[in-house]
């Protein structure tokens, strides 16, 4: 990837970040009633959402290129996705019941996990489509882990509304770095054109 590029993916992600925000903030104040975020402040959340979300991609990038060179057979490290997965989705629903499902009930507190889970996977079939059956495991996991991942601290809130507004703006921005990855590492002619 150049240098080009990437600046392409950091600026066109701290677009989305910011749209996304305002979008998912006027979604849920639709639903939900008053987040108590002004336009302004929305659009700030977003692009510092966005900021986190480029961390975590550089961040799985790493662990990806890692976890390929380390294991021969990839049928392993796509193994150890999945069981990640699965880890984080079930850590993700156990933690908010228990912290949090008094107050709510318990159905809300799944919706959170179920909602994520629902979304990775409609990114990693779009991912499929555009690329390769293979690229499937790695998106959904990358969707779905960084995403809780980045959401740490918002995880921690009771207002399950202003957690379910850092996760959708999160998975916004994750789905649009993963989704242009493809395009931005293809190989190019010695023209400019991509092979």
């Amino acid at each position: 990837m150049t240098l080009r590029k990437w600046f392409y993916l950091f600026w066109t992600t701290m677009v989305w970040g910011a749209v996304g925000a305002v979008v998912v903030g006027g979604v849920l104040n639709g639903i939900a009633g008053p987040l108590g975020l002004d336009i302004k402040k929305q659009l700030f959340a977003g692009l510092m959402f966005a900021a986190v979300a480029e961390l975590g991609f550089f961040a799985y990038l790493m662990f990806n290129w890692l976890g390929n060179g380390f294991f021969r057979d990839p049928f392993w490290f796509r193994l150890i996705q999945v069981l990640l997965t699965v880890l984080v989705l079930v850590d993700l629903a156990y933690l908010r019941i228990v912290k949090f499902g008094e107050v709510g009930g318990i159905w809300p507190q799944l919706g959170l996990p179920i909602s994520v889970l629902i979304l990775a996977w409609i990114v990693a079939y779009v991912k499929v489509r555009l690329t390769n059956r293979t690229a499937f495991i790695p998106t959904l996991f990358f969707m779905v882990v960084a995403t809780i991942m980045e959401a740490g601290p918002s995880l921690k809130q009771a207002p399950l509304v202003m957690v379910f507004f850092m996760v959708l703006t999160l998975m916004v921005c994750n789905a649009w770095q993963i989704l242009q990855l493809h395009r931005l590492v293809a190989p190019t002619s010695r023209s400019g054109e991509k092979t």
